[in-house]
């Protein structure tokens, strides 16, 4: 008998990521000098329910939203109106402009944003930061408030590769949030953008009991069993692909260990990734709902081999 144990809401209850949305806003909006609250856990619901899932989407939806806001309060001094017309156009060049301005408070509609966006991605079919990024485009062209020379070059960058972590501002932020800046820095070999413990281990919790692992544990020792892990978050890449490592973050890995079932195949984005790139592919091409990882999670668990 083969199993698949899911991770989020199944082995533990993860409240990491959530919290590594509010952090990754909270982050933007210090930076960007905007006043506004966090997305609320049910906004963050509303995100989901319109197939907005993947945290990179959102993080870079709601940095763009800010940075908006930020744009937009430009023209209204002769100092932010200066500051407008020699805006650098990469964002992090362009944050170290801004601690001589003032703040400007801005309420920031998470829902109707959210619900724009997955009805604009369901109509065209693009992933949803690249709907957002026609959305915002498409709004700032029939206004004059802000020269679109200023803002489509910074869009482009928040929304345009946002699963590159070189080039993703909201992803390098939220991934340095949930997996802390020494993790951040070991598996990204990239300079952390925040410091501090990684919101994976401080904040998720654990739904499999003790006994429940060490049945499942039993089981799988005595041949009754072949349990395996089936899940899209990342991960490392396959075990015995011992030449990859950067950019392979040990997401699912952290949650088995965290439920004591560490030594489970791990059929988690990673490996898909790892795979997909040796075939002209992206990971989310064979990342669930794709059939390709349910089959390759199914024989992983049941042969222990990952590759093949």
């Amino acid at each position: 008998m083969i199993i698949l144990f899911d991770i989020d809401g199944v082995l533990v209850n993860n409240l990491a990521y959530r919290a590594g949305i509010q952090q990754t806003q909270q982050y933007f909006a210090e930076r960007l000098r905007v006043a506004a609250k966090p997305p609320t856990q049910d906004e963050i619901d509303v995100f989901e329910a319109e197939s907005i899932t993947i945290e990179w989407d959102s993080c870079a939806i709601i940095a763009s939203a800010l940075l908006l806001e930020r744009l937009r309060a430009a023209p209204t001094s002769a100092s932010q109106r200066a500051w407008l017309a020699s805006a650098p156009g990469d964002l992090w060049q362009m944050l170290e402009t801004l601690p001589k301005l003032a703040k400007v408070s801005a309420v920031i509609d998470y829902v109707g944003l959210a619900r724009r966006v997955g009805a604009a991605a369901r109509a065209t079919g693009l992933l949803p930061a690249r709907a957002a990024l026609g959305i915002f485009l498409e709004d700032l062209a029939q206004q004059e408030r802000v020269p679109l020379a200023v803002a489509e070059p910074l869009l482009r960058q928040v929304l345009g590769q946002i699963y590159v972590i070189e080039e993703s501002p909201a992803m390098q932020v939220f991934q340095n949030a949930v997996l802390g800046d020494a993790r951040y820095a070991d598996y990204y070999e990239l300079a952390p953008r925040v410091t501090g413990a990684g919101l994976l281990e401080e904040l998720d919790e654990p739904l499999m009991n003790r006994g429940i692992t060490d049945r499942v544990l039993k089981a799988r020792a005595a041949g009754g069993m072949f349990p395996g892990i089936y899940t899209a978050r990342p991960s490392l890449a396959p075990l015995d692909a011992v030449d990859a490592r950067r950019g392979y973050t040990p997401e699912a890995e952290i949650a088995c260990q965290m439920v004591g079932l560490e030594s489970l195949p791990v059929m988690g984005f990673g490996k898909l990734r790892w795979m997909a790139e040796r075939m002209g592919r992206s990971g989310s091409q064979l990342v669930k709902p794709s059939p390709v990882h349910a089959m390759a999670a199914m024989a992983a668990a049941r042969s222990g081999l990952e590759i093949e």
